[in-house]
């Protein structure tokens, strides 16, 4: 799912970290913007970061769920990196109305108890773009659709993980299933008080 973020937050973009595959598109698309004079963007791993200072504008947690802990403790982290008035970007999910639960591992809650998780320090909602789901279905089935195939090429040049990396497979099909059915993809702007 793509947000266009407002212009005053795009532009306070200067320093992203993440994994090289994100960081060349983000590189892309700084430049179809006319904003990559004020980026720089690094490979790494942000959990490195969280014992500095908060010094950044801007922290994206874009769909890879609560990494730094629990939905609390992963707010939390991402705070201590962004200053006051800074935004914090995430994209995850919320159980659709209706569903009761998913397996505890999931970690998903309902709308209004994940809006309190998300401002659980005192930060408040600035947008909040829920993904249409036949979007976030499709969206999510041709992710599921590269994985099988990078999946299947990894496993012949290393059959020693085969398991582990069918496990892998089956775990993305699962979650595939759930998004845009039982989850509803969203995407939310922080802004840290």
């Amino acid at each position: 799912m793509m947000l266009d973020l407002d212009e005053s937050i795009a532009q306070a973009m200067e320093t992203g970290v993440g994994l090289l595959p994100f960081l060349q598109s983000a590189r892309v698309l700084a430049t179809e913007r006319g904003v990559s004079h004020s980026c720089r963007f690094e490979q790494g791993d942000i959990r490195n970061l969280l014992g500095q200072e908060a010094q950044y504008d801007v922290a994206l947690l874009l769909s890879v769920g609560p990494v730094l802990g629990d939905y609390e403790q992963t707010i939390a982290g991402l705070r201590r990196l962004v200053r006051a008035g800074g935004y914090i970007v995430i994209e995850d999910g919320f159980l659709a109305e209706g569903m009761a639960h998913l397996p505890p591992s999931e970690g998903y809650a309902g709308h209004s108890e994940t809006l309190r998780r998300l401002t659980a320090c005192g930060d408040v909602v600035a947008r909040e773009v829920i993904c249409p789901a036949e979007q976030a279905r499709s969206v999510n089935q041709r992710n599921t659709d590269l994985i099988r195939q990078r999946a299947s090429v990894v496993r012949a040049s290393h059959p020693a993980f085969e398991q582990l990396i069918d496990e892998y497979v089956a775990r993305q099909e699962r979650e595939t299933q759930i998004l845009g059915t039982d989850v509803l993809c969203a995407i939310w702007v922080l802004q840290r008080a």
